[in-house]
Formats: C-alpha cells, structure tokens, sequence
C-alpha cells in the first residue's frame, strides 16, 4: 500500500512466536485529517471480532459535515424510569460536558454510525488480506460520500428564515448540515423570554427562560417544561462577547438559541468572525483534501497531482538543504517569501511570517522511523479463537 500511498504507515506487534497479535496502519489522508479535525476522536473496540479474536478497533472523527443521528439500539422501550430520563436528556446530559468540545458527538454515537457503516464492507470471517481490501473500499466511499456533501454545500442556497445578516453569513460560510443546525437554533429563540437580572458597567447578565417540550410516552402525550438559563453579554465595542450556562458554543460550537433570542432584542444582526468556526465552514482549504492516497478515486484530480508532484519534489530539495545550517536557512527564507508572493497573487490573506523551526524532529517525522515491532522475518497468522 505504500507504493500507492507514501504517507501509509502501519506497524506489527507479534508474540514470542512470531505470530500476529495487533496491526496498526493509518493512511496518508486520515494523518492529514487529523490536522483539521483531531479535536474530537472516538477510539471504540466493541465492533467486531475476527476468528483470532482480534477486535477491529478504528478511530473515528467528525468532519465539517456531522452525522446521522443515532437509533435506540437496545430493547429497552417498555422501561418506565429509563425512558422519561432518556426523554429529559437535553437538561442532565449537558452538565456532565461542561467546557468539553466534542462537536456534537454523543457517547458512542459516532463510533455506532461507522461501525454499520462498515457492515457492508467486513465481517468475522473476512482474513486480513481481505479486510484491508475491502477497508480501502470503504474509505473509497467515505471520500467520495464527503466530496458529494462538498459540492453540495457548495453549490445549494437554502433558504433563510430571517433578514438578519448573521444568517446570511451562516448559510454562506457553512456546510448545509451544520447551517441547518443553525438556523434551528435560530428559529427556536421564539421559545425564549429575556429578563435583566444585573448589569455591571459594560457586562450584562440576564435571565433566558426557554419552553421545551417533552414527549410523555406513557400516556402518548406531551408537556412544556419551562428551563432557565443564565446568559452574560458584553458588549463593550463591535467585538462583544456571549456565553450562555447551556454551554452549546463551547462543546457543540453552534451558537444557542438563548444567545440569538438576546441578539435579536438587541437589534444584532452581525457576529464577530469569532462566532464563525473554520471546523464547520466549506470555504476553508484543508490540506487532506490534496493528499494522493490509494484508495481515493479523485487522486486524478490535477490539482492534488500537482501537490504529490511539488511535495516530492520538497523531499529531494530536504534532502540537500539538511546537509548544511546556511543551506538549511536558506531555504526557509525562500518558502515564507515564495508563500507570501504566492498567496498575494491569488489574493489569498497571509498568514504570519513561518517561523525558522527547530532541528528536533516532529511527531510525523518521528512516526515514520518508527521500526516496525516484528521479532522475525517472517509473522505468522495468528491461532484461530476458540467459539464460546
């Protein structure tokens, strides 16, 4: 795989008899990945179990895109107690994830999507040779699946259901699934009262009191619950500052409606770029998205040809430069001017002057020199699992 993918790196862990226990490997895409989106990443080994009983144990993300909610997976609907707790979860689960980003992500939920996810792809029986087959066949469609949500955010307008300007930007900065999260947002703040409860010079903390309705499936029926929340604005200069004690910006990074009912009593209708996340906006320029890897069908793409081309050619100029401490200087003075030059002609923003690093090695760069951890040539399958 590392004929087709440069940046593939894997690693064996066998026994004292040279048989398989644990492999590892992650591709040149997932690395680069982790740049934009390794804030929040779910490690689940319940999944599945081959005949060696060796589990398959894959770390998930969340991409810009979300997911699919997740459906009740256990045989628990006629438990009273349970099922009035699962129905009032929006108002005990937050406290437990308080100042914690985790993009939205449930439990296990996001690890439960991919996992049947890749039911249609591995099962017990399925060897290693054929599981990594049939893993590149999955990441194949993982990708493809995230370029046709890109063209989609893209190349939709959705409608807004205001004339204010930060829902306009919403829908023009972010992907079609977390707009929509937004503009949900936007329209429950009609559920929110506001009251002023102390203002103290340029800080105000009111009082959001929201009406949240919450099925009763005993008698099939519904109630309004009323919950109060508590939200501090200050509003010293255009850059003001909003949290709300429902904490949906700092662990969802979706702004809460009792922050847009204040907002909107308030007369504002534009955000600070703050309040505008990269992780959620289609218009930002992820480098996984040009790296040339084997199982992506796009790596036909001329532009990611280009970025494999230049990025070898990168390495031989390494190479030389790293011989000598002027060379090495050299160089780098180059890349910041050649980036700044490039940039300005594409009218891209610059970002600070790249900083002349150290000579100590990288995480990445120390990753690849890692000696794969196999006492032989040769590592020999593993014993097959005794059924229970």
């Amino acid at each position: 795989m590392q004929a087709t993918d440069s940046g593939f790196y894997f690693a064996v862990d066998s026994d004292d008899d040279s048989r398989l226990k644990n492999v590892f490997w992650i591709d040149a895409r997932s690395r680069a990945s982790f740049e934009s989106f390794g804030d929040v990443v779910t490690f689940d080994t319940t999944y599945l179990t081959n005949k060696y009983g060796m589990p398959f144990a894959p770390f998930v993300g969340v991409n810009h895109h979300g997911w699919q909610s997740l459906l009740d997976s256990y045989d628990l609907k006629d438990h009273d107690w349970l099922r009035r707790l699962y129905n009032e979860r929006t108002f005990w689960v937050p406290a437990y994830l308080k100042g914690v980003f985790w993009a939205g992500m449930r439990s296990t939920q996001r690890s439960e999507s991919m996992n049947a996810f890749f039911d249609g792809y591995v099962r017990p029986s399925t060897t290693l040779k054929q599981f990594v087959d049939q893993y590149d066949l999955a990441l194949r469609k993982k990708v493809e699946n995230e370029s046709l949500a890109d063209f989609k955010s893209f190349n939709t307008k959705l409608p807004c259901v205001t004339f204010y300007p930060f829902e306009e930007k919403f829908e023009k900065v972010y992907t079609i699934t977390k707009f929509k999260e937004v503009q949900h947002e936007i329209i429950s703040r009609i559920y929110c009262t506001i009251s002023l409860l102390t203002k103290e010079g340029a800080i105000c903390t009111y009082q959001v009191t929201e009406q949240v309705k919450v099925q009763n499936e005993v008698v099939e029926d519904a109630y309004v619950k009323v919950v109060p929340y508590v939200v501090y604005f200050n509003e010293d200069g255009d850059e003001f500052e909003v949290k709300c004690t429902c904490d949906s910006f700092d662990s969802r990074g979706i702004l809460c409606r009792h922050i847009f009912a204040l907002l909107c009593a308030h007369n504002i209708t534009s955000l600070p770029p703050k309040y505008y996340l990269d992780r959620w906006r289609k218009d930002v320029k992820r480098r996984y998205t040009l790296i040339k890897c084997g199982f992506d069908a796009l790596s036909a793409n001329p532009e990611v040809q280009r970025y494999d081309s230049l990025c070898k050619g990168m390495h031989t100029l390494a190479e030389v430069a790293a011989r000598n401490v002027d060379h090495y200087t050299k160089v780098w003075m180059h890349i910041d001017m050649l980036t700044k030059e490039l940039r300005a002609s594409s009218c891209e923003p610059n970002p600070p002057s790249l900083a002349l690093p150290g000579v100590s090695l990288t995480c990445n760069e120390s990753i690849d020199n890692v000696e794969l951890a196999v006492d032989g040539d040769e590592v020999h399958s593993p014993i097959v699992a005794k059924k229970r």
